[in-house]
């Protein structure tokens, strides 16, 4: 059986082999950071030759698009010598030549539109004109607050109304009925507001109870019909409705707003069912106005004296 070696031979032999693999690591570990280094010496390479590359692409296409603008033919600028920078431009030269305009081109395309929807307005016969639209239902644009006791009482119960539905519109499902659906006591609700058949048809129903024949009984049918409407889209609600049902009153043209005006929608408010106290007062307002100013001028012309010839 052969001696075991000295225990300092075995530390020595174990303190060789440590230093050995420290030696290891840290050769492993200075490898390691200089290919990082390298990575991202290469990196910050790449995106400095990409910004050079954007910016000047940017002054190439700001050159072309000045061009253009100019009536002029483009002049298009030498292609760098840089693989990146020629599919860069050939890519913005094609989005260029196929898929956009000038500012300039817009701005005149824009100007041209507007003149020819002006013509359309011009040359267009109006619409026949509705008497329902200038008897307004007074009690109805009046704010909940505003009723007396009895009529809030009144239209609370034959009505089932309540202060949020009677101010703001079209919330209530009695308005999607026409007059002639409403039952005997909610038309006497009606009676103690003072609201007749024509206006609430118009100014609060706005037609919708009514089916295609009686439309056309009343004449407004032509109406809808210049807004996109027809007896399918209006009576069967698996037909596709026209665009102008989800269109605000900013999206209409003057001539959409013209018709809309002879279905009892005088303004944004009404088109877009605004809440009452958000614009009633003001409207309230302006219509003083201009009728004090009516009343003014038409005072001014009756007591101008006559010239004696």
């Amino acid at each position: 059986m052969n001696a075991s070696p000295p225990i300092q031979y075995r530390w020595c032999s174990l303190l060789i082999a440590l230093a050995i693999i420290s030696s290891s690591l840290t050769l492993a570990e200075d490898t390691d950071d200089r290919i990082i280094q390298q990575q991202r010496q290469q990196q910050q390479r790449y995106v400095a030759a990409a910004n050079d590359v954007v910016a000047q692409n940017e002054d190439n296409l700001a050159k072309l698009i000045s061009s253009r603008d100019s009536n002029n033919e483009p002049s298009y600028p030498q292609r760098p010598n840089s693989n990146i920078q020629i599919d860069l431009e050939e890519y913005l030269s094609i989005i260029m030549d196929n898929t956009t305009l000038s500012l300039t081109e817009h701005t005149k395309l824009t100007e041209k539109k507007e003149e020819e929807d002006n013509i359309v307005v011009e040359t267009l016969p109006e619409p026949p004109k509705n008497p329902a639209v200038n008897q307004l239902p007074e009690k109805r644009f009046s704010l909940w607050s505003e009723l007396t006791k009895h009529e809030q009482d009144t239209t609370s119960r034959l009505l089932h109304y309540n202060e949020n539905t009677w101010d703001n519109p079209m919330t209530n499902p009695v308005e999607m009925l026409s007059f002639n659906e409403l039952t005997i006591k909610m038309k006497s609700g009606l009676s103690v507001l003072r609201i007749t058949q024509p206006e609430w048809d118009c100014h609060v129903n706005h037609y919708y109870g009514y089916t295609w024949d009686e439309l056309m009984k009343v004449g407004v049918h032509v109406h809808l019909a210049m807004l996109g409407w027809a007896k399918e889209s209006w009576e069967f609600g698996n037909v596709t409705k026209p665009d102008i049902e989800w269109m605000t009153w900013e999206e209409l043209s003057e001539r959409q707003k013209l018709i809309a005006r002879e279905l009892c929608y005088f303004n944004e408010e009404t088109w877009d069912e605004w809440p009452l106290s958000m614009w009633l007062v003001e409207w309230r307002k302006t219509k003083e106005r201009k009728g004090s100013t009516t009343t003014t001028s038409t005072t001014m012309t009756s007591s101008s004296p006559k010239v004696v010839q």
